[in-house]
């Protein structure tokens, strides 16, 4: 990505996208990522490289499963998954412990791992998977 490596934030919402370049994951300033309201099946393996990210719009894509890397987010503080294909989110999650807000409603999550995803998350995290 060149150039961009100082980019603190991207709207990307509304775009169409079927899939993030794995040089995305390169943009180790972003503090902001929005990428609602596109056609993602997937977010790129290394997106935890993107330690300073503290919020993710990620809502109404086509997004199946969240890559085990996720928990290598320390400073994330949003996470807005709502409307995708999720039937659950890695264990790696208990990492990212400065979580405050975790949307995750409109997926495939049974009750079941709604309950083990609530046991990963902080306590004070507002979770909310309807």
């Amino acid at each position: 990505m060149g150039k961009l490596d100082k980019l603190e934030t991207i709207w990307l919402s509304n775009n169409n996208i079927k899939e993030l370049p794995d040089s995305f994951c390169d943009l180790t300033s972003l503090t902001t990522l929005s990428i609602q309201h596109n056609k993602l099946t997937h977010l790129p393996k290394n997106i935890g490289k993107l330690s300073n990210l503290e919020l993710l719009f990620a809502t109404d894509n086509e997004i199946e499963a969240i890559p085990e890397s996720i928990g290598n987010m320390k400073n994330l503080y949003y996470l807005f998954l709502e409307k995708n294909r999720l039937k659950d989110l890695p264990t790696t999650m208990q990492d990212c412990k400065k979580l405050h807000k975790l949307h995750i409603g409109k997926n495939y999550i049974s009750e079941e791992n709604e309950q083990k995803i609530e046991s990963l998350i902080p306590d004070n995290c507002f979770f909310w998977p309807f």
